[in-house]
């Protein structure tokens, strides 16, 4: 995989993790209001996007090393 292609998907990443961390902060804080009970659905829906932020962070953990290694060869 060349670099350009590393640092795009890599850019491309942060874009999502700042997205889905957003979506998160604003589904928590519209369950934040006193006496609102999610329901089972709402909660696994967060529960699934945590998932997916998890995934990203690993995502982007791995594309800095293969980054940080490919400037270490130059």
């Amino acid at each position: 995989m060349s670099i350009f292609t590393v640092k795009r998907s890599l850019k491309q990443l942060y874009i999502e993790k700042h997205a889905v961390e957003y979506l998160l902060a604003r589904k928590k804080a519209d369950m934040a209001i006193k006496g609102y009970e999610p329901t089972v659905r709402e909660v696994a829906d967060i529960k699934s996007e945590e998932a997916l932020l998890n995934e990203i962070l690993k995502n982007i953990e791995s594309a800095e090393q293969v980054v940080k290694r490919d400037i270490a060869d130059m």
